[in-house]
Formats: C-alpha cells, structure tokens, sequence
C-alpha cells in the first residue's frame, strides 16, 4: 500500500536479542547507603543480547542500593517510526531482569535497596495480517494506520483494539483523494482526539466505526482543512468525555453525511454527538440521528450555512427533517435496519446516493425511494413483514386490470410516481422491475392469451417469494 508507512518489511523472520539482567544493588557499608546496580544492556534485532549491567558499590549502613533496571529486548526499529510488518514474524529474546536490592545480612530488611525494574519485550512493529489489521500491535500500542499518500483504495478490513495518547489512535489521514470501503473500526482508547483524524480527505462508504472512547471527537475528528464523506456508516457506541460523542469537525472542515445512522453515541461532561466549528462546511442527508446521550448541548451544534435534509433526527430540525422514532428493528444490539411501520422508509432524497449497496451489502433502493439510515429494508409497504395478498398487475389498487395500471406501472419505472403494492409492478414474476413488466401487462390487456402469473385470478401472496414484499394493498382486504 503506496504511501502509509516510512518502512514496510514484507515475509520476514526476526529475532530479537535478550535484554541482560540489571545489576544487584550495592551492599550497605558502615555509613553511606549502598549504590545502585548499573542498568542490564538493551538487547537488539538478531544480536546477541545485552550485557549485564554491573554491581552497585558497597556503602553505609543505612540502607542497599537499588537494583538496576533489565535491559529492553527490542528489534531493529525505533518507536519514532512508522514500521509495517506484512506478515512478518518476530521471535525469541527476553527482556532482562531487574537486578536485587542490595542487602546485608543480620539488618533489618528496610534497609534492603529496592529491586531493579525488568525491561520491556516489544518488536517495533505495526503488523498487518494477509486478512486485514488485527486488533492491536505486539507491544505498546500508538497508531494502526496512517494513511499519507494520496488516491489510495483501502477496501474490507477490521482496525480495533489500540489505546494511545495520539489523535486518530486507528487511523490518522493525511492524504488526499482516499477511499475507505466496508471497514469495521471499533474500541479504540485515547486520551486524543478520535479513533479516527482526517486533516486530508477521504470517502468511507459502508464502515461502522463502534465502541470508542476518547477526550473529544470519540468517533470521528475532522481537523481544519479536513474534507470527510461516509455513505452508508454507522457511527454507533462511541464516547467522549466532552465536545462531541460521535463526530467533531475542527476549523474549516468539511463533513457530508449521506444515508448514515448515528445512534447510542455519548458526550459524558460537556458536549453534544456531532460539534463543528462555525467555519466548517457541513452536508447531511437521509441519515438517522437517535437514541444518543447528551450531557449539555444539543444533539447537533452546527454552522449556520449547514446543510441539513432528509433525516430523522432527535430533537428535531428546521427544514425537510422528521423528530420521530425510527424504529429501527433492535436498537440494543445495534441492527440498524427499519422495522415495519418505520418513518425511515422510502423517505429519503435519492439524488444524494453514490452507492448502490447499503451498510449490510443489500441494494441501496429496494422499493420506491432510498430509505433513511445506514440500512435499507428490503421488504416494501411498510407493514408486518409477512406477505400480505395481492393481484398481480393491479398497479393502481383498484381490483381491476386495465389501461390505468399499464400507465401507473410505468410511472413508476420511468417518471418518479408510486405504488402502493410494488408486487404488483413484477407482472411476469421475473424478481425485477423494468419495462419487461410493461409490455407483458400491455400484451395480456390488449391481446390477452395466458393469464399472468399468479396471484392473479384471486387475491393471494407471492407464491414464488420474489423479493417485492406487498404488506399493504387495499383491494384485498
């Protein structure tokens, strides 16, 4: 991957050195306190290993000198840089032992030296499995992934696990023009700003970004300058101890949100779930805003000139935006999906859509416009779930099969108009919906012949199970 790391080191073996033991304390002597042991030599990549360090001199009675400290057992990178190990393997050493207080017999142990603390194993590395990053480095954790370089195209994989001081501790991107695909990034600590910083520009389409914990901006923080477009994520779980609980835009930032779902985020002390300075730029479009907890400011603090339609959102907002519970199947465990009756469907602006699948990979529209949300639900109507009866071809509900539903189906297909039952657009039962279906209904109005798939004659469910649900059609009941 061009561009994310100083040094990446491909299909190695490599083998640590053993850190040596600290140095034993110094024995009290008649007056001064013992000396401390000298510290145990660090042991580095494929060396043989550190040396001991050396003994603390005798001193006075009052008490031994501590214990060196062991040595590090380390490989060949400093923890300046940015080292990537592709399936690299890294073996053998161990850190070296603290050395022992100093100690005379007959005295009191208080007056032993302290023991010397062991050293630290660690490798250096930021591995990366064939399969994606795994949850955290073999050592002390910093940053996962720093994305510097421009254009790049990350698609499927997991970052979890690291716990850092450092802003974006999952990943930071300081590129411009990247791409982000159905990634799962969750349960990152730091004492930073978010699991993710972006002060370049990146689109995620499909990422969930679950159960982080930071200062500020737990979830997402886009820097001044920073440009950010999710499509089809979820922001869920995520904490902050102030300012914002899911996302935070800093300065002139840039954020568009398109058919996202952010639910069940926290802003413990002070702040709200999504914070953006009165300079940034800010687009959010048939997402679902719910179910998240507040501790001062609103759910949203955002710029006059933001830009805000198509969207469920707690606590309400001006403009073309609903205050309504979305009912979504089971908020607990964090399924996003719309449930029946649920205002999320159909009720989204399907001019702001890029991708064509949601969240759980299922196509974007499944009936007659996008739904709200991360999830698209992929039964129609609206209603239970269960297929309720329908006549195939009856397009405008009124019991009959006529020239009226030749000119309602094709509304439908071509110039934005709607259905109640879109069953009964699949006139030759095929499992799609284009002009196919026109000219078959056309064909039996005019020339007749064989009768339509059923249900046709009378009312019924879809007895081949196609994947236009009809959960409201009124000339059946």
């Amino acid at each position: 991957m061009l561009g994310i790391s100083e040094v990446i080191v491909v299909d190695s073996v490599i083998l640590r050195g053993s850190g040596g033991v600290g140095g034993t304390g110094g024995v009290p002597g008649s007056g001064q306190p013992g000396g401390n042991g000298g510290s145990g030599g660090n042991g580095a990549g494929n060396a043989d290993g550190g040396g001991d360090g050396g003994d603390g001199g005798d001193g006075g009675a009052s008490g031994g000198g501590g214990g060196g400290s062991g040595g590090d057992s380390r490989a060949v990178w400093s923890e300046s840089s940015d080292v990537f190990g592709i399936g690299v393997l890294v073996s053998g050493g161990s850190a070296g032992g603290g050395g022992a207080g100093g100690i005379l017999a007959g005295l009191d142990p208080v007056t032993a030296g302290a023991p010397g603390a062991p050293g630290q194993l660690s490798d250096g590395f930021i591995h990366v499995a064939p399969l994606g990053i795994p949850a955290a480095p073999l050592d002390r954790v910093r940053r996962i992934l720093t994305i510097s370089g421009d254009n790049n195209i990350i698609d499927g994989f997991t970052i979890e696990g690291s716990v850092s001081d450092l802003d974006g501790c999952g990943i930071h991107v300081t590129g411009d023009a990247n791409q982000i695909i159905d990634c799962l990034i969750r349960e990152h600590a730091t004492s930073g700003q978010g699991a993710i910083l972006v002060s370049g520009s990146v689109e995620l389409f499909g990422c969930r970004i679950e159960n982080c914990i930071s200062s500020s901006g737990s979830g997402l923080t886009v820097a001044a300058g920073g440009s950010v477009r999710i499509e089809n994520g979820l922001v869920a779980g995520n904490l902050a101890e102030i300012q914002a609980g899911a996302i935070q835009v800093d300065g002139d930032g840039s954020l568009t949100l398109v058919g996202c779902t952010v639910m069940a985020n926290q802003a413990q002390h002070i702040g709200g779930t999504l914070l953006a300075h009165s300079d940034a730029q800010i687009e959010i479009y048939n997402c679902v805003i719910w179910g998240n907890a507040t501790a001062s400011l609103a759910v949203l603090e955002l710029p006059v000139g933001a830009i805000v339609s198509h969207n469920i959102i707690q606590g309400g907002w001006p403009g073309e935006n609903l205050d309504q519970d979305p009912l979504l199947v089971d908020f607990v465990t964090g399924d996003p999906t719309p449930g029946p009756g649920s205002p999320c469907i159909d009720a989204g602006d399907d001019a702001q859509i890029v991708d064509s699948v949601d969240l759980f990979g299922q196509p974007r529209i499944a009936c007659q416009a996008v739904d709200l949300g991360a999830v698209e639900r992929q039964l129609c109507g609206g209603g239970s779930g269960i297929p309720e009866p329908f006549l195939r071809g009856d397009c405008n509900g009124d019991g009959a099969r006529d020239v009226s539903d030749a000119v309602t189906l094709l509304s439908f297909l071509f110039t934005g108009g709607t259905v109640g039952c879109v069953a009964t657009v699949d006139v030759n039962d095929d499992g799609d919906l284009n002009i196919a279906d026109g000219v078959a209904l056309v064909s039996w109005i005019f020339i007749g012949g064989n009768p339509l798939p059923d249900p046709f004659d009378v009312c019924g469910p879809d007895p081949t199970g196609n994947p236009f649900g009809c959960e409201n059609f009124s000339s059946c009941l």
